[in-house]
């Protein structure tokens, strides 16, 4: 519910909070990709958001590392 995964915390589609954490070590020094916490933890330099109708991509750069996140929205074949 933000452009950037950083920006709060994660949420369920109707809107509840419902807060992870997502973190990477990149030599030796951690950085936050998901979730606004915690907070001491630097977050990761989004780059990019992808949406369409089934998946949401983000891309983060940091320190010579890119890392790409996909979020895949379950549909239900008939």
């Amino acid at each position: 519910m933000n452009d950037k995964l950083t920006d709060g915390p994660t949420r369920h589609w109707t809107g509840a909070a419902q807060p992870l954490a997502g973190l990477v070590r990149i030599d030796g020094r951690v950085f936050r990709w998901m979730g606004n916490t915690p907070q001491a933890v630097p977050a990761l330099r989004q780059t990019a958001l992808e949406i369409t109708a089934t998946r949401t991509t983000h891309h983060f750069e940091e320190q010579g590392l890119k890392l790409e996140v996909s979020f895949l929205s379950p549909i239900a074949a008939e």
